[in-house]
């Protein structure tokens, strides 16, 4: 991830860990603990002790740290082990306190108190670093109002990549990129690099809403393809460990080589009949293999271990007075709104449900040869 993302991710948190005041109802609850310890029996302490985690529940489970949809911000919690310290996973660990000490409020105030000061130290060391990089004037970076975005994650063991390698994973990701352009986006508008980032390679690509929905069309089919393809791989395995007979195995094994090849050249096939507008039947006919040696390099990009995230950032909704009707530009910002909305439905049906890489032998074997002759494409 780049820096400025990173600290727009760390001052999100930062504030909101701030404008709950998660330190002072810790802090809070600590005191009701040691007032019910002292004053065993006492039904008004009990109640305030309950009214003040009930205030501290809502406040956590409400966050927006809780489940971010954000995905630099999810990336940023999940990297720095921050789960157990901020929205839900703190309140796990809170009611996880009292539930192992229901018979003792001093075991239980003893207990929260040790909490409260590992989630005070961590929650510094996020301001600490939020301060610093806003002193250093260190960017902020998020996606604006309706535009969207495709980050390719590419693991790379460090020192073992050249700027060739470089280029032409590129060049790879540029054919994948331009052949779901010509289909989806009317307009082809080139899909640009945003930000580069190190670590693994991170592309970082800024592309239409048309662009970003295309990618999700496409990487739903494939997702669903692969993890047939999983399956069939299970079951050939499952045979043979029980003896099948050889023929059976050399028709199930024949079957399986060209499945996905002919899976993804059918799924090339419907979306470039379903979404391209273009009126040339020679060019549509190019555009469809351009399209499935698309889908087949990108299937063999996930299943080597390339993750690949879309974004859509949803336009602002107009201000529309009561009891007046939605002028033009309203009304075009409401079908903006509207296109966003069906894109993000999108997107959450194409996230994978399987992970590839954790397959990748049984991957390899199924899918088809990586294209070499890359004149038989549509350029």
């Amino acid at each position: 991830m780049d820096l400025a993302r990173f600290h727009r991710a760390i001052d999100v948190i930062d504030k909101e860990v701030k404008s709950i005041g998660i330190q002072n109802h810790l802090a809070q609850l600590v005191q009701d603990l040691n007032n019910i310890a002292a004053n065993p029996g006492n039904e008004e302490l009990s109640k305030l002790f309950k009214d003040h985690l009930d205030q501290l529940r809502e406040l956590l489970l409400n966050s927006e740290l809780t489940d971010a949809e954000d995905d630099d911000l999810f990336q940023v919690i999940a990297n720095l082990d921050l789960y157990e310290y901020v929205g839900e996973g703190l309140l796990e660990k809170v009611l996880e306190t009292f539930q192992s000490n229901q018979l003792s409020a001093q075991l239980a105030s003893s207990q929260l108190t040790a909490l409260r000061n590992d989630v005070v130290k961590k929650l510094d060391q996020i301001a600490s670093i939020n301060s610093a990089f806003t002193d250093l004037d260190i960017e902020y970076f998020s996606l604006d109002e309706g535009k969207g975005e495709m980050v390719v994650d590419m693991p790379i063991e460090e020192e073992t990549k050249t700027l060739e390698d470089l280029s032409k994973e590129a060049k790879e990701w540029h054919r994948i990129c331009d052949a779901i352009s010509e289909t989806f986006d009317p307009d082809r508008t080139p899909v640009t690099i945003r930000t580069l980032a190190t670590g693994s390679w991170l592309l970082y690509l800024a592309g239409t809403s048309a662009f970003i929905y295309g990618v999700a069309k496409c990487m739903k089919g494939v997702n669903t393809i692969l993890a047939e393809l999983i399956k069939m791989q299970s079951l050939y395995s499952e045979l043979v460990a029980n003896k099948t007979p050889s023929d059976i195995l050399k028709k199930l094994d024949a079957h399986n080589s060209t499945r996905v090849k002919t899976d993804l050249d059918s799924l090339a096939t419907s979306l470039v009949k379903e979404f391209y507008k273009g009126n040339d039947e020679g060019r549509k006919s190019e555009l469809r293999n351009a399209l499935s040696a698309s889908l087949q390099r990108l299937s063999r990009k996930l299943a080597e271990g390339t993750k690949v995230q879309l974004r859509l950032t949803l336009p602002k909704d107009p201000e529309i007075a009561d009891g007046q009707e939605a002028t033009t530009e309203q009304k075009k910002q409401l079908r903006a709104i509207a296109e966003s909305k069906k894109v993000q439905a999108a997107i959450e049906d194409a996230r994978p449900l399987t992970d590839f890489e954790e397959h990748r032998s049984e991957l390899q074997k199924g899918l088809p040869a990586p294209t070499t002759d890359s004149s038989k494409e549509a350029n």
